[in-house]
């Protein structure tokens, strides 16, 4: 499992509160948030573009999760992409063309420093 930026989760449990998810949920959110991070890094997907949200909901659909834990984890990504979109200064293109695909699956640790917005040394 990647080692997620203890920068992004802060931003993202700021907006968690700022849109009034329940406290009780955040945990989960997160944790999903963590999950499609690594499905984005281990399929080679964009952690950027919507359509690899597509992905990961086939994922957890093939995985027999339920509708609600589907619903869940994808109003937490679609935050995440909320999260990105608020964020102008970050280096990336979030329409999906030419924006930056996560690289080839390896040990690297540079790789967070390009693929991951807040990304703390």
């Amino acid at each position: 499992m990647l080692n997620i930026p203890a920068a992004l989760f802060t931003k993202y449990s700021i907006l968690l509160n700022k849109k009034s998810v329940p406290v009780s949920v955040h945990n989960n959110y997160k944790k999903w948030l963590r999950y499609y991070l690594d499905f984005c890094h281990k399929y080679c997907h964009r952690y950027v573009d919507m359509e690899s949200l597509k992905h990961f909901m086939v994922k957890l659909h093939e995985k027999n999760q339920s509708p609600a834990i589907q619903e869940e984890a994808a109003h937490a990504v679609s935050l995440y992409y909320d999260m990105l979109q608020a964020a102008p200064h970050l280096p990336v293109n979030l329409s999906g063309a030419g924006s930056n695909p996560l690289p080839v699956k390896g040990k690297e640790r540079g790789y967070l420093v390009a693929a991951m917005p807040f990304y703390d040394k």
